[in-house]
């Protein structure tokens, strides 16, 4: 929107439009928010005939994701997830996969953003 014309000279108006994404959290959820994304549980689940990844939130706290990477051997795969709901799972194809080297070779670096805003680094397994 466009601030009205002010009647006095040298004044500078500005509008600013913010959105705040904001939750209420009751007092009695159980766990601990701190420890829930380190709780997530990944694994390789194939989605439309193509590699893919599924993530699971057994906690009673929404999960906000500011990256997600499938490191597979040398290679990155950036994961689109933005948030998970409480005690729910996404699944996500792997966008560039043709096939995934096996084993210990394939983990999850991702970053999740805590009570205070900042961006907290995990990194985690997949199981099969």
């Amino acid at each position: 929107e466009v601030p009205q014309k002010s009647k006095d000279e040298n004044i500078l108006q500005i509008a600013v439009r913010q959105r705040i994404k904001l939750f209420y959290r009751p007092a009695d959820l159980p766990g601990d928010v701190g420890q829930a994304p380190s709780r997530l549980q990944w694994r390789m689940v194939p989605k439309d005939g193509k590699p893919g990844l599924e993530v699971r939130n057994d906690s009673a706290f929404h999960i906000s994701f500011s990256s997600v990477n499938l490191k597979n051997g040398s290679n990155n795969y950036p994961i689109p997830a933005e948030m998970l709901p409480p005690y729910s799972s996404q699944s996500f194809v792997i966008e560039g996969a043709s096939s995934l080297a096996p084993g210990g070779a394939t983990k999850i670096e991702f970053e999740s953003i805590d009570d205070d805003g900042l961006a907290v680094q995990h990194s985690s397994n997949i199981s099969s």
